[in-house]
């Protein structure tokens, strides 16, 4: 024991272990010019990580507009007015509508005898209706659609209730005789010797909205240039009966910007931002999902799973559409 160290008798001294040796690792200083990259690559995704749930936020209204009435358009039956049901199987039966391989066997024949031609049928391509049958019955408060199925002649009918709103005596005859007829036809000839064609037609013509005053009421008028028609009703009443399926579906459709700005140009505006976030939101959706790196690799099998179906798809409606 060395000298002044004392020790108690009966306890025991544990030994005096040296100081633990720590091994510093010199850390390694990143290049400035790779840090401000670094740095400015952050918030640059930090922004596009904003922008994304900032205008998801903003536009949530919107999708979930073109989502339900997808839904709509796809289903033609929900949230409607209509009621279908089936009709009794023996109801078509006794018509003797004969096949698709009939019907082109009997073209085929008819052909062959006005041509000179050998013409026949391709055995690998057999023929078939590209649709079923709809028969309209309108009557004054319902319409009554029978959709047949031309193979089976099975049949359901759908019925939807007719809007018949109340008649109003108004002082104005049906139509006016039109006094455009010279300046439309002119415009057309004038049009069609430009393209240097025999062809032509007005596909579509404006009409002309104006408000009127007769006994006492204001009245809305909606002329039509070409037939002289007249269509009115009270000023501040609505043209047709309200139905949330038909508005919901008008506003998914409404598209296009008018001549005259309005509610309509506002609602193409939104449209063609829609249009871009879509785009964006499905883009920066990759961007985000690339920051996650444990997510790599499912994300990576999702994509490319993404891609090929629909790239399949995609070909196989382009193939039920052109051919």
């Amino acid at each position: 024991m060395s000298q002044g160290t004392l020790q108690e008798p009966g306890v025991e001294t544990k030994p005096t272990l040296p100081p633990r040796q720590r091994t510093v690792i010199p850390s390694r200083k990143k290049h400035p010019a790779r840090r401000k990259s670094r740095k400015k690559y952050n918030a640059t995704v930090k922004i596009i990580r904003r922008i994304h749930m900032y205008f998801g936020l903003v536009l949530v209204p919107f999708v979930l507009l073109y989502g339900v009435t997808a839904f709509l358009f796809n289903h033609p039956s929900w949230f409607g007015t209509s009621t279908t049901m089936d009709n009794d199987p023996k109801l078509l039966e006794s018509i003797p509508f004969p096949s698709a391989q009939t019907i082109a066997t009997n073209v085929v024949s008819e052909l062959n005898s006005e041509s000179d031609v050998e013409i026949s049928l391709v055995d690998d391509n057999v023929p078939s209706f590209t649709g079923d049958i709809f028969i309209d019955i309108r009557e004054e408060e319902e319409r009554k659609r029978y959709r047949i199925n031309p193979n089976t002649m099975t049949s359901t009918l759908q019925i939807t209730p007719l809007s018949t709103p109340d008649e109003i005596e108004t002082p104005f005859p049906d139509k006016v005789e039109p006094s455009e007829e010279e300046s439309l036809d002119l415009m057309l000839e004038t049009v069609k010797e430009d393209a240097q064609t025999e062809k032509g037609s007005i596909r579509f013509m404006p009409d002309v909205e104006f408000t009127v005053e007769a006994e006492g009421k204001q009245w809305l008028l909606t002329y039509d240039l070409r037939s002289g028609e007249l269509e009115k009703h009270l000023a501040g009443e609505p043209t047709r009966e309200f139905n949330m399926r038909s508005f919901l579906l008008r506003l998914h459709k409404a598209h296009g910007y008018p001549s005259q700005a309005g509610a309509r140009t506002s609602w193409a505006i939104i449209v063609d931002i829609m249009a871009g976030l879509m785009i964006f939101w499905g883009l920066s959706g990759i961007i985000m999902w690339w920051q996650m790196k444990p997510t790599r690799g499912m994300g990576f099998i999702s994509v490319v799973a993404g891609l090929i179906l629909s790239l399949a798809l995609g070909y196989t409606m382009y193939l039920l559409i052109y051919y």
